[in-house]
């Protein structure tokens, strides 16, 4: 995966506008439902979701375990990350 000087996804020759896309397609590419990978992560699936609308980014302590079961580098969700506001309470990130 790389990313272009403006911030946009260049995934296989093709662009994305929404990295946050890049989580639905690790999942699909990887054959995982939204519980499975909330499971391996160690978050309520509700949380896989609104990564996947992107509602609100990961918190920095489940990045190594994104990378590990979804392979998306913890540069990737750090650059896409740093864009956001987080809630208050983020205890469930």
């Amino acid at each position: 995966m790389r990313v272009s000087r403006n911030g946009t996804i260049i995934e296989g020759g093709r662009s994305c506008n929404n990295p946050w896309l890049l989580f639905v397609e690790a999942r699909q590419t990887h054959k995982l439902q939204q519980d499975e990978v909330a499971e391996q992560i160690g978050v309520h699936p509700m949380a896989i979701s609104a990564w996947e609308r992107r509602k609100y980014p990961p918190a920095r302590r489940h990045w190594d375990k994104i990378e590990k079961v979804l392979g998306i580098p913890k540069t990737d969700i750090a650059t896409h990350a740093a864009g956001f506001s987080l809630p208050n309470n983020n205890s469930d990130l």
